[in-house]
């Protein structure tokens, strides 16, 4: 497979990854096996599609100990990308960049994937309670303890003058200069991954803070696959399980 570089950092990972967010979360329960699962991340380590996409909140927690299972053989076939700042309840999901919490939680991601360093950390969505700058601070703080080698930001959304969204992008671009020129990073922590709604909108950021972009579901999450079938009723209606059957773009 074509390799790929992220971020200031240069990074080298396959050109398509491989999000694991379906094998233990938010899609089909019924195709939630995980001995398939296994078998599926390592194929795609086979085909050179090294970057392993997961998150704390996938599960929650046990896509990051499906992902530790493949690791225990394959650590150095791997780029492992998880994400922190999102606590899941029975019926809400809210955000959380409070630095104490993101500290703990990155300890925790790394005791269920069983590795002594995360390759791309990211802040899975920024909390409105908490500035970005204190929650970004934390995370820096990881790289330079070696817990992590390369920070990014998830889906910031797309800016609007004076919104959340818009400081988001402000606030990450910033932090991500700022990140480039920590010394004494294990690696390559200055690199970034954005992944946002608007992918014109993003590119401007990462160039203006140079830094790398990490794009999100390029296959839409499965609609441009050609596996999913019409469903009854209305010619737009497509009948998929889980939660894409709630998403009618």
């Amino acid at each position: 497979m074509e390799r790929r570089t992220i971020g200031a950092g240069a990074l080298a990972v396959g050109a398509v990854g491989l999000g694991c967010m379906p094998m233990s979360w938010a899609y089909s329960t019924s195709r939630q096996r995980g001995e398939e699962s296994l078998r599926a991340v390592h194929r795609a380590l086979d085909l050179g599609s090294t970057l392993l996409d997961t998150a704390d909140m996938y599960g929650p927690f046990t896509n990051e100990l499906l992902i530790g299972r493949v690791l225990k053989e394959r650590r150095s076939d791997a780029f492992v990308s998880t994400k922190v700042g999102l606590l899941v309840g029975d019926q809400h999901i809210v955000a959380n960049g409070r630095p104490g919490y993101v500290r703990r939680a990155c300890d925790a991601s790394l005791r269920r994937l069983g590795t002594d360093v995360i390759d791309l950390y990211q802040l899975h969505r920024a909390d409105p309670e908490v500035p970005v700058e204190e929650t970004w601070g934390a995370m820096a703080e990881l790289v330079r303890a070696g817990k992590v080698r390369a920070l990014g930001l998830c889906a910031v959304g797309r800016a609007r003058p004076g919104g959340r969204g818009a400081a988001a992008r402000r606030d990450g671009a910033a932090a991500g200069a700022g990140a480039a020129g920590l010394p004494g990073e294990r690696g390559a922590g200055g690199a970034v991954g954005v992944v946002a709604g608007g992918a014109g909108d993003a590119a401007a950021v990462v160039r203006v803070a140079g830094v790398g972009f990490l794009a999100a579901m390029p296959l839409g999450n499965g609609f441009l696959t050609g596996t999913l079938t019409p469903g009854w009723g209305s010619r737009r209606t497509i009948r998929v399980p889980g939660t894409r059957a709630s998403r009618p773009r």
